[in-house]
Parts: C-alpha cells; structure tokens; sequence
C-alpha cells in the first residue's frame, strides 16, 4: 500500500513537472519582408533591427529579451578541406546573387534552421524571442507593439491573423537523462528517437543532427555510431568552434541531452522510455504568443 501511494506521488509530480513547462517567456514573430527573405538589404538590415531589438529595456533597465533565435542570430559550418569554422549566416560578403541562393538552400537543409527561422520558398522569416522573464497577461501586446514598431520601421506593415507559417503550431523541448555510461550506446539511442520523432514533426533536432551535420560536412560521410571515439571527438571539434547549440543540446558525456520538436496540428506521443525524460518548454502559437507583421506591398 505504501509504495503504491509513493508510485501515484511520483506519477503526479512528473505530471505536474510537465504542467509547468516554461513556455509564457517565448514570443515568435514572422516577418514578410518586402523584398523578400534571402535578399540583401532584408538581411542586414535584419542585422541592425534584431541588435535594436536586444538594446530593448525593460521598466527595471534591463534587457527585456534573453536571447533571439533568428537568421540574424545563427553560425553556420564552413568546411575548409579537413577542417571546418563557424560563421554567422549573415555576412555582408557573402551577399551577392550566388550566395543568397546558397543562403537559402543551407537554411533548407539545416537540421536545427529549416522552417523554424524561415519558410521554404523564402517569403517569411521567423524571429523566436526570449523573454527574461515572465510577463503580465495585459504586457504582451505592449511588448508586441515595440518589436513590431523596429521590425517595420519605414515601412508600409500590417499586422495580420492566421497568415504566418507558425499559425497553429506548438514548440516542445524535452531534458532527457540516461545514467548509462556508454557513449556509443547513448547516442544510438538519442538518434533513434530523434528520427521517431522527425516522422511526425515539422521540426525535430537533438545533438546527434548537429554532430551528424558537421561531419558530413567534413567528410561527406555519416557518423560512426558504433564508435565512442569518434563520437567525443567530433563533440570536442565543434566545441572548439563555439558552436552555441552544442551544449544546450547535451554534455560531453551524453547523459544529459535535450530533445527539441516542433508540430502542427495535434502532438503525437514520445516514447522517451529509454531516459528519464522532462517536459521542460511547451510554446503554443495564440493571440498573446505569436503575431504577424506583413511588410510586402499591396497587390
């Protein structure tokens, strides 16, 4: 009887842990740019308006926003022979007419970028701002109001429902924990639920896709699963590259990882059973989470 009674205690706090999923300090944004997406003067001057955006203070003067995932905002693996850099994916230099469409197919193609900070056919980009704290229900569209008015500076702009790529969409990231010991193992079956999970989401990434992304673009070859080594080596290279994902993703050990999804629609089940899992962000795309601002000209 007593441990039945501690099995339902258990079983309610993690209920209650998934319940309390942060989620209220996440704003998102999709922009239809004039010109559209992967044109010069859109993305730099999306550089300029993103590091206004960050300078934004709060009534306490300090930041209001943590971080913002965007085009603006994201590095990119460069290989050079053997070796690869990071880069920002916005880079004046490299906005000539071939190295937009280069942009634009790296986006599409991008485990952790595809259709989070753009849309496909290059019409709308995606800003996912991270608030540093929680906000009252009646300062979310004061808040809206500020960004939109950077966002649309000198600019014919409206604010439009149900029009953006992200409409109806919800954002999860799950902590996932294994006390196994095995790198190899760990990471076979961390690869494992991310392909499940990519089955039916729009996006779903964890390390095993940065990882994999950096030696395929390395060598033009898959990950060894089978080999530690390798494995922990190829951590330590993007590591050594500052790739900011990394360790938001998992520890060199791969005992804590995160796994991130994004849907449309209903949410399908998880089977994490393999870790001691925790819902630990659900974002839901609503009225006072997610709006709209349409810069293209009137037709």
């Amino acid at each position: 009887m007593f441990k039945r009674a501690l099995l339902l205690q258990l079983l309610i706090f993690l209920g209650l842990s998934n319940a309390w999923a942060k989620g209220d300090d996440l704003l998102v944004v999709s922009y239809f740019p004039k010109q559209g997406v992967y044109h010069k003067e859109t993305l730099l001057d999306l550089v300029t308006k993103t590091e206004r955006l960050l300078a934004i203070r709060d009534n306490k003067n300090e930041p209001l926003f943590q971080s913002i995932d965007s085009l603006s905002t994201e590095n990119i693996i460069v290989p050079q022979g053997d070796e690869v850099r990071f880069r920002r994916l916005v880079e004046k230099r490299e906005m000539t007419q071939d190295g937009l469409s280069t942009l634009k197919a790296l986006v599409n193609s991008h485990p952790l970028l595809h259709d989070k900070l753009a849309d496909p056919q290059g019409n709308q980009l995606h800003l996912w701002l991270r608030l540093n704290q929680s906000l009252s229900p009646n300062t979310y569209q004061r808040v809206f109001d500020q960004v939109m008015s950077v966002l649309g500076e000198n600019q014919q702009c409206q604010r439009k429902l149900n029009t953006g790529a992200l409409d109806q969409t919800t954002y999860e990231e799950w902590s996932l924990t294994s006390h196994h010991h095995d790198v190899s193992d760990l990471y076979q079956r961390l690869l494992a639920l991310t392909q499940s999970t990519q089955k039916q989401a729009l996006v779903a990434y964890s390390a095993t896709d940065l990882i994999g992304y950096l030696k395929q673009s390395m060598m033009q070859q898959p990950v060894n699963v089978g080999d530690s080594s390798e494995i922990e080596q190829l951590y330590m290279i993007a590591e050594s590259v500052r790739s900011r994902h990394l360790h938001d993703l998992a520890t060199p050990s791969f005992k804590k990882l995160k796994l991130v999804r994004m849907q449309q629609g209903e949410l399908s089940e998880i089977d994490t059973s393999f870790f001691e899992s925790q819902l630990i962000r659900q974002w839901k795309a609503s009225e006072q989470t997610y709006q709209v601002l349409d810069c293209r000209q009137s037709t």
